[in-house]
């Protein structure tokens, strides 16, 4: 059962755009990822300062334009779930954002 010429480079050429938005699909999951990574350092080095910081000192949150005075504990919080929820983004995204190639 021998398959013809033509149907072959027409499977080869299939296969070859399915290969071309899988490697554009992963390279987009690359760089949300790397996106995420970096705002993940960034509150990271945030919530670091923070705890070096005494619970006395005013500490003020950037809202749009302008800046509203905030407790440290519930600013610490705040950073520490959009850390975790960045972290978990990042999870799901490598494990199910990957296209599925085969």
């Amino acid at each position: 059962m021998a398959i013809s010429n033509l149907a072959l480079e027409k499977l080869i050429r299939e296969i070859e755009s399915q290969a071309a938005v899988a490697e554009q699909q992963i390279g987009l999951c690359r760089t949300q990822i790397s996106s995420k990574q970096r705002e993940i350092r960034l509150l990271g080095l945030t919530l670091d300062e923070l705890s070096l910081v005494s619970q006395k000192t005013p500490i003020y949150e950037g809202v749009g334009k302008m800046f509203v005075l905030a407790p440290s504990t519930q600013l610490s919080k705040k950073l520490e779930s959009e850390l975790q929820i960045l972290r978990q983004d990042i999870e799901d995204q490598f494990i199910t954002g990957l296209p599925n190639i085969f």
